[in-house]
């Protein structure tokens, strides 16, 4: 653990390792911003889901911010990560957020607010720094989970039309325990990045642990017209390898489409 200044909190971190098959890393970055009282009594979300990703091989990192200048600082760090890749590796980031929030913003723990519009404005800053743009700059080549009370509300930054901020986002559409969120992301991230199954089904199964339909999944529309036609020879390619592994080593996760973004 480490500590971060002021502004930002407190920043749990810890060594990734490499674990991806096929040369593209899967990250889940989680920036987490709790009621005061909640972090002291130790009832946050992200550090529970930082170390079951960690025991499970999921990478990950964990921030814990005040407002909104730790926020943007979180998200810098994030993009020095993304930049500095992975032992080699790109990354294929997921930002995780864990907070209170509505339907039309996120709440911070030193009660500074975030509406969608200024969260699709800092997503966007972040993938043009990180060179993570689609070709044509249609979308962000990066997905996004809303851990928050009214989450699956967050869909609203994709009314402002291209570029689109993410090119998923998971969130619960009505208010949500956190111990709950945590079980159903814990569930979704060993799905889709261990075993490459698709978000959508991803999404059934954390409304299966729910007990009832809680979380649901967005992309902008059209999103696979948006992917170039070199990006979708790739990712065919892509398939076929996975497939091809498969054959020969049993134990290798299957195929998916939505395996590889780039």
């Amino acid at each position: 653990m480490t500590n971060a200044n002021e502004n930002t909190g407190v920043r749990h971190d810890h060594e990734l390792t490499p674990r991806s098959y096929f040369g593209i890393e899967p990250v889940v970055f989680i920036i987490e911003s709790p009621r005061r009282s909640e972090f002291e009594r130790g009832q946050v979300e992200g550090d529970a889901l930082h170390r079951e990703l960690e025991a499970s091989g999921v990478p990950s990192t964990w921030w814990v911010v005040r407002g909104t200048r730790g926020l943007d600082e979180a998200l810098n760090g994030i993009a020095e990560r993304v930049l500095a890749r992975f032992r080699g590796l790109p990354i294929c980031a997921t930002i995780h957020i864990s907070a209170h929030g509505s339907t039309s913003e996120l709440q911070l723990m030193n009660d500074d607010r975030v509406t969608w519009s200024a969260l699709r404005a800092r997503l966007l800053d972040l993938a043009v720094k990180t060179g993570r743009m689609s070709v044509g700059r249609q979308f962000a080549l990066q997905d996004l989970s809303l851990s928050t009370c009214y989450g699956a509300y967050g869909a609203q930054m994709y009314k402002h039309g291209p570029p689109y901020p993410c090119s998923g986002l998971i969130g619960p559409r009505v208010a949500v325990h956190w111990d709950l969120a945590r079980a159903a992301f814990v569930r979704r991230y060993a799905l889709g990045h261990r075993k490459y199954i698709p978000a959508p089904e991803c999404v059934d199964e954390m409304n299966r642990i729910a007990g009832s339909h809680v979380f649901d999944c967005f992309q902008p529309e059209g999103i696979e017209n948006m992917y170039s036609l070199r990006g979708r020879e790739l990712s065919q390619g892509f398939a076929a390898a996975l497939e091809q592994q498969q054959q020969n080593q049993p134990k290798i996760p299957p195929a998916s489409d939505s395996a590889c973004l780039f």
